[in-house]
């Protein structure tokens, strides 16, 4: 990823927190892929939004 993607990236990553009412972190090392879809799956159905973000 170069410099000008990772800057847009934390404006979007920035953007989603501010109108978010809800954030919730995690690690998430150790969940099998099946396990990671199963999460995706169980947040869209909430009405919510999954985002994995790098420290790179």
């Amino acid at each position: 990823m170069k410099r000008a993607e990772k800057v847009e990236a934390v404006h979007e990553l920035e953007g989603d927190l501010r109108r978010a009412t809800v954030a919730v972190l995690a690690d998430y090392r150790g969940l099998t892929a099946g396990q990671m879809n199963r999460l995706r799956k169980a947040v869209r159905e909430a009405d919510g939004r999954c985002r994995v973000a790098k420290n790179t």
